[in-house]
């Protein structure tokens, strides 16, 4: 964790920094800002939800989400497109299982916590 934090708060910085201020570093002033912000986001989270697998669960769950369901929309983009064929039941059956993957961790955690 020590080597990936910086490397993770460089490409945010970069992203964010970059658009608005047409410079990934601007000043010391906006880079110490921002990194304050990071660090503050990530200890509020130790400190309130310290179940670093609950984060793991539903941060893989999302992208599982935007996975499945983003590549199999650009594909289908393009065989309609290209081929005017419509869209795939092989498309379709990829991005219902990511949409249910990500239904079913809100269900599991519901019947974790509710069980005795």
């Amino acid at each position: 964790m020590i080597t990936l934090f910086p490397l993770i708060l460089y490409i945010i910085r970069v992203q964010v920094m970059d658009p608005i201020f047409k410079s990934a570093y601007p000043s010391v002033k906006h880079v110490f800002v921002l990194n304050a912000l990071l660090l503050s986001i990530c200890v509020v989270f130790a400190i309130f939800l310290p179940k670093i697998g609950v984060i793991i669960r539903f941060s893989g769950a999302f992208c599982g989400l935007d996975i499945f369901t983003l590549l199999s929309g650009v594909h289908d983009i393009f065989i309609v497109k290209v081929t005017s064929a419509g869209t795939t039941s092989y498309s379709r059956i990829i991005m219902a299982l990511g949409v249910l993957n990500f239904i079913a961790q809100f269900i599991f955690i519901i019947l974790i916590s509710t069980s005795p």
